[in-house]
């Protein structure tokens, strides 16, 4: 039977009990002792598994190197030491983290709906798991608790097989396989083996749900509803102990397994993580590649590239377009839909069936669609509900230059019922060059002209460029977003606007690809040529991968210029090797006055 909300009530006190022992943000310690004391490089190995870089193997860098970053060879090399990475901060799961992981545990909760607090992001941090901005609000913490009731009545009730690995009713009694399950669910939730003093604290959660429900079930039900509450579930905590007098902490196999996972997989450790965490197989940066290559050659990787690609691009956003209906009637909610398909194909294309090099994200000369898009862009050709891949001599006028000619991209930079080359100019400048732009000043007038009988969009929004008062921010979008004024604001191509010929000559200015360009083609092939594109997309994946900006630090620096070169000679998947090769992902930073 289902517990009742007073039930609830003594687990979630049991839960808080668990997570407030010691200091905040101590975690406990896990059962059997932790990581050895290996510092980077060099050191003398402990109980359990042993930090990357221990006395046998090198750590990260060149052999007889020590630290991360190494001066020569290794993986994130680069040059002179790098002693040091920024503070590495504690990052809760993302509602899709959430989401994915719950369902490993228990089986597919898709049909109960769980509903949490909307992730906010920013142009500038556009990804989901910023850990600077991870709060949980009372909202939030309630709606944890709703979740963890509905996954555990529901689990019980249909799929208890798919948790329960003992017999209740074996001669070892229901307290035995209580421990067992405990050990089990909880060593999986946890990411890495349960702690004697939780085992004990939920063997009493168990008991008491078995007490006030009647029955076994009643208390795997309490111990469900209680771990998916605890903070060693809810946070990416990492126990693996600083040794002695240092700040820079290898992590143990546990600890490296759970990064590995939500980085390539939004979800938690398999089991084949878990055993090689337990085995010390997961210490040195040749164990670890082994990993990401099993990992990267399942389903859940592939989703991974795109699920960056939808964060860094902001796709979400395109689904809830809307338009003026009496100016844009061809746009509906199916094109809005069809967009966002569209930009993820493009993207696929490029990554899994191209060089995956940031060059073809801004020239493919392709894109897909289906009947319902292809309509929208006057395609010619058969079409069908199924996106297809189509080129330039299928779309007639309108261009095709990768995501920088994707409707929805384009439509989302624009206003309701017209065009704006301000945050189309924006989108190139912060989105693909991670350049930092000003916000306009107070008494900026941020109406935008009203074109003129006869007058277009550009020569209306020349003023933002001329006048003094605003050209000194406007000159620096403005210029970049008239080279899209082909494109409406509800992305569909046209050659005129307002009855006047459209001018797509654009200009931009105070990068490697300064210069002018005429329409989006040319634009894409110099962001194509551009060192500052592919540094930019280098410090977008590092953003994504550790939930922070890149530091200051030796160690930051060399990781985004490994980044950096890995696109540059083998593409996004070779990126995404590297990452984990790297030394803010090999390393735990470790604050003044932490743990």
């Amino acid at each position: 039977m289902s517990m009742s909300r007073s039930t609830t009530a003594v687990v979630a006190c049991f839960s808080l009990t668990l997570a407030c022992t010691g200091n905040i943000g101590e975690p406990p310690v896990p059962l059997g002792g932790g990581a050895g004391t290996t510092g980077p490089g060099t050191g003398t190995t402990g109980p359990g598994t042993t930090g990357p870089g221990s006395t046998g193997t090198t750590g990260p860098g060149a052999t007889g190197t020590t630290g991360p970053g190494g001066t020569t060879g290794g993986p994130g090399a680069c040059s002179g030491p790098a002693a040091d990475i920024d503070n590495t901060p504690l990052r809760r799961l993302t509602n899709a983290d959430y989401l994915n992981t719950v369902s490993d545990l228990v089986g597919d909760v898709s049909a109960l709906n769980l509903a949490f607090a909307v992730e906010l992001t920013t142009e500038g941090f556009p990804f989901l798991d910023n850990a600077g901005a991870q709060q949980t609000p009372p909202e939030l913490a309630h709606q944890y608790l709703d979740a963890a009731e509905k996954v555990a009545a529901d689990t019980v009730t249909n799929r208890l097989a798919k948790v329960l690995t003992c017999d209740p009713a074996a001669p070892a009694g229901e307290p035995a396989c209580a421990k067992t399950f405990i050990s089990s669910f909880g060593g999986k939730a946890f990411r890495r083996p349960v702690a004697a003093d939780q085992a004990t604290a939920l063997l009493t959660v168990w008991q008491v749900g078995r007490d006030t429900g009647g029955d076994f079930k009643s208390g795997v039900e309490a111990v469900i509803t209680a771990v998916l509450q605890m903070p060693e579930f809810l946070y990416r905590f990492e126990m693996s102990p600083p040794p002695a007098g240092q700040k820079l902490v290898p992590l143990d196999g546990f600890d490296m397994a759970t990064r590995l996972s939500y980085l390539l997989w939004n979800s938690g450790p398999d089991d084949a993580l878990l055993t090689a965490a337990q085995a010390g197989k997961l210490q040195t940066p040749t164990d670890i590649a082994a990993q990401v290559m099993r990992m990267m050659s399942l389903p859940r990787a592939h989703d991974m590239v795109l699920r960056f690609h939808d964060q860094w691009l902001q796709l979400a956003n395109i689904g809830t377009l809307e338009k003026d209906p009496a100016v844009y009637k061809n746009f509906t909610p199916a094109v809005a839909t069809a967009m966002q398909q569209e930009v993820r194909s493009i993207v696929d294309a490029v990554v899994f069936q191209g060089d995956g090099k940031i060059g073809g994200l801004f020239t493919a000369p392709y894109t897909f669609v289906n009947d319902v898009l292809g309509k929208f862009y006057g395609a010619s050709g058969a079409l069908s509900s199924t996106f297809a891949k189509v080129d330039q001599t299928m779309l007639g006028m309108r261009p095709a230059s990768g995501i920088l000619t994707a409707g929805g991209l384009i439509a989302m930079r624009a206003d309701r019922n017209n065009t704006s080359p301000t945050k189309r100019g924006i989108f190139i400048r912060e989105a693909l060059l991670c350049e930092s732009l000003p916000p306009p000043p107070p008494n900026a007038n941020i109406i935008p002209p009203v074109a003129k009988p006869n007058q277009t969009r550009r020569q209306a929004m020349m003023n933002h460029v001329t006048d003094p008062t605003c050209n000194a921010c406007h000159v620096m979008m403005d210029p970049i977003g008239f080279g899209f004024e082909g494109f409406d604001a509800s992305g569909a191509w046209r050659t005129t606007d307002n009855g006047q010929p459209v001018d797509v000559s654009g200009n931009i200015m105070g990068s490697d690809v300064a210069g002018t360009f005429n329409g989006p083609v040319e634009l894409g092939a110099k962001l194509a040529n551009s060192d500052e594109a592919l540094a930019c997309s280098a410090s977008q994946w590092f953003r994504f991968a550790f939930g922070r900006e890149s530091g200051a630090t030796g160690g930051d620096t060399c990781a985004v210029t490994a980044l950096h070169d890995a696109m540059k000679q083998g593409g996004a998947l070779a990126l995404v090797r590297a990452i984990p090769q790297t030394a803010p992902f090999l390393y735990r930073k470790v604050p003044e006055g932490g743990l």
